[in-house]
Order: C-alpha cells, then structure tokens, then sequence
C-alpha cells in the first residue's frame, strides 16, 4: 500500500513549499476533473502530481505489487506501495 505521511519530512515539506497551494491544483488522473486534495511523490525522482481523494486512496490501498505511472510528471513506473502521499 502506497504511504500516507502523518508527519512530514523535510524532503516533503520542501515538495509542499514549491507549489502554490492557494491555487487549484487538478487531479492528474486521466479524465478526473476533481481538484487534488493529496500529492504523490514519485520514489524514483522525487516529481509530484496531484490526486482527488478517491484517487489517492487506490494508491494508499493498493496491493503490493501493482504499478502506477507519473503520466503527467517524470514518466517513472513504480511499485504503488513505494509512492509517498501527502495531504494538502
């Protein structure tokens, strides 16, 4: 299952300090016109996108061994349960 932070690191807060959280950022899942209420962090290179709360949560319960693409960000496929997701 993908990570949910309770609390940040210093890794993540410095993710959060470089986006602009006043504006609305989408969910950067293919046809979800939601707004993002989470990002996920790719492990591989540390790019972010945003996710809506259902979205979010197929990541946090994913079973191991299922893949996720960064398909707006770095391109990275990686295993879900290695993905960082941050409340914002």
């Amino acid at each position: 299952m993908g990570t949910l932070l309770q609390n940040l690191t210093e890794t993540d807060q410095s993710v959060l300090a470089d986006i602009d959280l006043d504006a609305e950022l989408a969910c950067s899942h293919d046809e979800c016109d939601s707004f993002a209420s989470y990002l996920i962090i790719c492990p591989v290179c540390g790019a972010h996108e945003g996710l809506c709360t259902p979205h979010a949560k197929q990541v946090i319960n994913s079973p191991t061994g299922s893949f996720g693409t960064f398909t707006k960000t770095c391109g990275h496929s990686v295993e879900q349960s290695l993905i960082r997701v941050i409340p914002i």
